[in-house]
């Protein structure tokens, strides 16, 4: 195929122009940065439903020592009746 001569639109065989090809890049870069800003919002989404769940699991883990701690001086009490 001769340089002059015309590219059927699917034909993957012809070299590519450098318009074609700077064309590719920018797509290519366009997608890259939307990717990037979609990845950063899902981030931050999971890193505050992160701090949300370590919060519960602090409230129920004090619950759970406060629980013990009770439960433990009630049976001191008990065990002086004895």
């Amino acid at each position: 195929m001769s340089i002059g001569s015309s590219v059927a639109e699917g034909d993957w065989s012809a070299p590519a122009t450098r318009g074609e090809l700077l064309l590719v890049k920018t797509e290519l870069e366009d997608r890259i940065d939307q990717l990037a800003t979609d990845l950063k919002a899902e981030i931050k989404g999971v890193r505050a439903d992160l701090k949300i769940g370590l919060k519960d699991v602090q409230v129920s883990l004090l619950r759970i020592v406060w629980t013990a701690v009770a439960t433990l001086e009630a049976v001191g009490i008990l065990l002086q009746f004895f």
